[in-house]
Order: structure tokens, then sequence, then C-alpha cells
């Protein structure tokens, strides 16, 4: 037995004990030190799954706003839709070269063209007078906005439209220019019935009408708290003598303003409401009055307001004129000549006599030309009787009254002599020949 085995026999536990222990006590503490392992992974996949989760829901809610917010715009877009396609107005917008961009699909029901066929055209295509572009743009350079600026625009089929145009530029972030938009107003239909309004007007009569409106105010029971000063020009009252009183006291018929304040309380306002007020010196005036409430923030009627205009001068125009129109009327419905207008060559008014004269019906007379009822001939020297009458028409159109003997023709082809008186006359901006017809052979019948 060597020394070493002795040494070992001696001891309490053997060498191959301890190296077992000690491979145990190694093995234990791998153990605890992968169990730590994984009890500090098992901690961070928690921890990475709780993160991952409030990460989903997060992004759950982001999306569903998302959602939310696509759905809101969708339907924001939808309603901003209807109404540029329901625009009566034409919406447009171009860039800074003037280009368009986007017009509004009312633009086929004014100006005949489809929207689709103007996006990238140039708006000076439209405008027949460039110079009023030139001027809108300087205006719209100098304000930033232009609002009710007329101008003429083409139509596709070549027509001229009256338009109103409002319009500003578009700006960036950085405060630049980059677009101009706006909105057009077609006032072609207004523009042509204010100027049939005006011939007609200047047909029948001339009246200059100078009207100096009276603003007032008063308050629920009726005192006027405020008037302008044109109410002197009208009732010789100062405003300092109104302000203060009720307003009954200037009505000579109590029952008017009853009636007034009537509708007035059913409607909120009232429009051109014909009524009598006196003035200072107690003369009776005739006036039309407009008014309506003034509501305070609850919704409280607090006051009335409106406007007052002195129609007294107009109504005694108004029935002169008729007077003296049905007089005219009268004159000329019953004369024994045929009394006509032509414009041109073509008739435009007749009284009665020119139709018996002729022997047509208005419809047939409309229908010809003067030449239609003239004889044309050549007398024995050559002369040609038409070269005469053009010459006549055309003397008469630079001014100079013409009255002489014609052959005249009757609608069936009757040949009459006719004592004739031409003169010119302008009418609004028309420019028409007034014709007075006597038939000699009726005349030379009777005799």
């Amino acid at each position: 037995m060597t020394e070493e085995s002795r040494e070992e026999s001696r001891l309490p536990y053997k060498s191959s004990d301890i190296r077992r222990l000690a491979l145990a006590r190694k093995a234990r503490r791998e153990r605890d030190a992968e169990r730590k392992k994984n009890r500090e992974l098992e901690i961070r996949v928690k921890q990475s799954t709780r993160e991952l989760r409030f990460a989903n829901e997060k992004l759950q809610t982001e999306i569903a706003e998302r959602k939310r917010a696509e759905d809101e715009l969708r339907d924001s877009e939808e309603k901003y839709r209807a109404i540029f396609d329901s625009f009566y107005d034409i919406y447009y917008r171009s860039d800074m070269q003037g280009k368009l961009t986007a017009i509004s699909p009312s633009v086929k029901y004014h100006g005949g063209y489809e929207p689709e066929d103007l996006i990238g055209r140039t708006v000076t295509d439209f405008y027949p007078d460039p110079s009023r572009r030139d001027e809108l743009l300087r205006r719209l350079k100098e304000k930033g906005a232009v609002n009710d600026f007329e101008i003429k625009m083409t139509a596709r089929d070549g027509s001229i439209l009256d338009i109103w145009v409002s319009t500003h530029f578009v700006f960036d972030r950085n405060g630049r220019p980059v677009a101009v938009e706006g909105v057009l107003r077609n006032i072609t239909d207004r523009k042509r019935v204010e100027e049939e309004l005006k011939k007609s007007e200047e047909k029948y009569r001339s009246i200059l009408e100078a009207f100096y409106d009276v603003y007032y105010s008063a308050d629920m029971e009726g005192i006027v708290t405020a008037i302008s000063s044109s109410v002197q020009a009208q009732t010789g009252y100062t405003p300092e003598e109104i302000i203060g009183r009720p307003a009954s006291d200037f009505y000579p018929d109590s029952s008017e303003r009853e009636e007034l304040l009537k509708r007035l309380g059913e409607t909120g306002a009232v429009d051109d409401y014909e009524i009598h007020m006196l003035s200072k010196d107690g003369s009776i005036f005739d006036v039309l009055v407009s008014t309506h409430l003034v509501f305070d923030g609850a919704g409280h009627p607090v006051a009335v307001e409106g406007v007052l205009r002195n129609i007294t001068e107009r109504k005694r125009a108004e029935n002169e004129l008729r007077e003296s129109e049905e007089k005219y009327r009268v004159l000329f419905e019953n004369a024994h000549d045929a009394i006509f207008l032509l414009k041109g060559t073509r008739f435009v008014e007749w009284n009665p006599q020119t139709l018996r004269m002729f022997g047509c019906t208005g419809d047939q007379l409309k229908a010809e030309q003067i030449y239609r009822f003239i004889f044309w001939s050549k007398s024995d020297d050559g002369e040609d009787s038409k070269a005469a009458a053009l010459e006549k028409f055309n003397a008469v159109l630079s001014g100079e009254a013409q009255f002489s003997i014609w052959k005249m023709m009757r609608y069936d082809g009757e040949i009459f002599d006719a004592e004739t008186g031409l003169v010119r006359l302008q009418v609004g901006g028309d420019t028409l020949i007034q014709a007075i017809v006597r038939d000699l052979t009726a005349i030379r019948t009777r005799g």
C-alpha cells in the first residue's frame, strides 16, 4: 500500500465522494443560475408582452380613430361635393399663370361648357375684352380680394355674358400667392331686363324721379328714437322735432298704422307698404314704408326700424302720364290716317287704320317689309319709283323729313294714291321711321 493510499484511508470521505459532491454542488449552482436566468427571461417576456399588448391596443385605437377620421372626411367631402355640384354660381380656381385648375359643374348651365373641357385652359380665352382682366388683376394685387367686379365673358356658342366676379388670392404657408379662386355670377338676364325696362320707360315717358329716403327707428312703444336728416326735405320737420314723439302723431289715418303693425307682427318684416303721412304744414303725402323688427340676443323684439320713401310726386306723375298716354292712345287708335313705325323696313307698331288701309291682319303686316305695299313703276320719262322711294328713306334716316304723294298697294294688290309723311325718331337706342299715310282715293271718293 502506498503512502497516499494509506493517507486516504484515514479520511472520513473518500476522494471519489468529494469529487461527486463537488460535481453535485456545481450542478446545483448551474441549475440555480439557469432558474434565475429563466425567471429573468420570464420577467422580460411578461414585460415585453405587456408592452406589446399596450402597443397593440394603442395601434387599434389609432386605427379606429383614423377610420373615424376617414369616414368623417369622406362624409365631409361628399357633403361639400354635393354643395359644389349644386352651386348655382360658378366657382373657379386657377394657378398664377391663369390656367384653370378647377371649375364647378354650373358652368355648363351658364356658359354651355363641360367642366373637363375648361381645365387647363387659360382664363384669357374667355375674355372678349382682355383689358378688363388686366384691371381685375391690378385691383386684386392692390387689395388681395375683389368683390362684384363687372366683366364680360364668352359662352361656348359665342354669345357674351355679363358677369360679376368676386375673387381672392390663395396663399401657401410662406404667405406667397399660389392660386386665384373666386365666384362668377351671371347677371346677363338681370341686365337684359334692366335694359328692356329702360327702353320702355324712354319710349313712353321721360321722368326723372329723385327720392330722398328717410331712415327711422322706434322702440316697441312706438316712440321715435332715430331719424335721418332727409326727413326735413320731405316733411318740414327737423329730426329734433320728431325724436321722442310717438310715430302715431304723423299718421292721418290710425287704421293704416294698425294694419302695418299687424302685418309686421305676423311676418317680422314688411316691404313697400303704402301709407299716408302728415307733413309739418298739415298736408298729406304718399309714402312707401319698408320696415322690420329688431331682435336682441335672446330673440325678443326690441325695436322697429325701416325706410320711408315719399312717392307723392311719382304717383302724381304716374296719374298724369296715364292720362296723357290714354289721350294720345285714343288719338292714335282713332286716327283716320294710317300711322306706323318702321325699324329699317319692318313694321314694329301700327294703329288700326293701318290694317284697314292695307287690308291685312297684324300678323300679315309684321311678316312683310314696307316695300311690299309700295307700287313700283317707271314714269314716261324713265324715272324709277323704287329708286325714288329708297332715296327718300335714306334722306329720312339722315334726319330730313319727307312729304310726298306715292302710289301704294293694298295686300290684295289694289293700287291707291297716298299722301305720305316720314320722319326719323330715336326711341332708346333704336332709330325708327314714323310714317303717316293718308289714302287720297278714299278722300276723293268721299268728296
